[in-house]
């Protein structure tokens, strides 16, 4: 299936749904932050984006977000965050 098809539907479901309308696309760039959020490695997520650098991975796909970054903390330092 061509990524056009599946975007075409995407879109479809979107307006049925009432949701802005979304593309295959966001499903890589939410696999890479689901990884992230699992504590994977950015090396690993690279290479299954098939990206040839760490950066392009960090740049543009792999991005903290407020409970990524909770979630490192408290793992990290449990007593910043009263979970300790």
């Amino acid at each position: 299936m061509a990524r056009q098809t599946v975007d075409a539907i995407l879109k479809d479901y979107a307006q049925i749904t009432g949701i802005r309308p979304i593309h295959a696309h966001l499903f890589r760039h939410g696999c890479a932050m689901y990884m992230l959020s699992k504590g994977v490695p950015m090396e690993i997520i690279a290479y299954r984006l098939k990206h040839s650098s760490t950066r392009t991975t960090a740049a543009f796909y792999a991005r903290i977000n407020p409970d990524i970054e909770r979630a490192l903390i408290s793992d990290c330092m449990p007593d910043i965050l009263g979970m300790g």
